[in-house]
C-alpha cells in the first residue's frame, strides 16, 4: 500500500509557516503532492528536497515557479492514474466536475486531484475520485488549514484532515451567508444552462 499526502493552496512565503502537523505527515507518506499556489520559490525549493515530491502550479504562482513545474500533470502510482490540476478556470460554463474532466479529455483517470477553491472535497463520481484537500494555510474561505491522504492499494482510499490552531497562519474569515448563496446559485445557473 502507498500513502500519499496531498496539499495545495499554501499561499505562504516561508517553510516555517507551514503547519507542523502537516509537515509531520510527510515522514509517514510515500509521496507528497502539491496542487499549486505555493506563492514562493523558497517554499517550492523546500518541497523539492524530497525525492517523493510532485507538484503543479496554480494561478498565484509567478513565472519563476511556472518555469520549474507544469500547470497540470498525470502521475501513475501502483497502477492508479492520478490527474493533478490546480482547477482555476474549470467551473464555467460546465460546472466544476465537467470542467476538471475536460482538462484531461481522452485520459482514463482513477482520480482528479485539484485545489483553487480552498474547499475540501472527497467524492467518487462514476468511478473517478474528485479530491480537493482544501487550503494548507487555511486561507479564505477555509476555516482551518487542511490536507488529504490518499492510499493506493487495489482500490483508492481517501481522507481529509483539518488542522486546528495552525501556527504561523492568519485565521481566515467566514464567507457571509448571502455571498455563499450567490456563489452556489451562479454554479447552479450555469449547470442548468448546459442541460438545456
Amino acid at each position: 500500500m502507498k500513502r500519499i499526502c496531498v496539499l495545495g493552496d499554501t499561499h505562504i512565503k516561508h517553510w516555517h509557516q507551514l503547519s507542523t502537523a502537516i509537515k509531520s505527515e510527510f515522514s509517514s507518506s510515500d509521496y507528497i503532492l502539491h496542487l499549486g499556489d505555493f506563492d514562493s520559490l523558497e517554499l517550492l525549493e523546500e518541497f523539492k528536497k524530497s525525492s517523493k515530491f510532485y507538484g503543479i502550479t496554480g494561478n498565484h504562482d509567478g513565472p519563476s515557479l511556472k518555469a520549474l513545474l507544469p500547470a497540470q500533470d498525470i502521475i501513475e502510482i501502483d497502477g492508479k492514474r492520478l490527474g493533478l490540476v490546480h482547477g482555476h478556470g474549470c467551473s464555467l460554463p460546465w460546472g466544476l466536475r465537467r470542467g476538471l474532466q475536460a482538462r484531461f479529455r481522452g485520459e482514463k483517470l482513477d482520480a482528479i486531484l485539484y485545489g483553487h477553491t480552498h474547499r475540501m472535497n472527497n467524492v467518487f463520481d462514476r468511478g473517478t475520485l474528485f479530491f480537493n484537500p482544501g487550503s494548507a494555510a487555511g486561507r479564505f474561505p477555509a476555516g482551518n488549514a487542511s490536507y488529504g491522504v490518499i492510499t493506493v492499494n487495489a482500490t483508492l482510499g481517501s481522507n481529509l484532515f483539518t488542522v486546528e490552531n495552525t501556527v504561523g497562519v492568519e485565521p481566515s474569515s467566514v464567507l457571509p451567508e448571502q455571498l455563499s448563496y450567490c456563489v452556489v446559485n451562479v454554479e447552479e445557473y450555469y449547470n442548468t444552462l448546459t442541460r438545456l
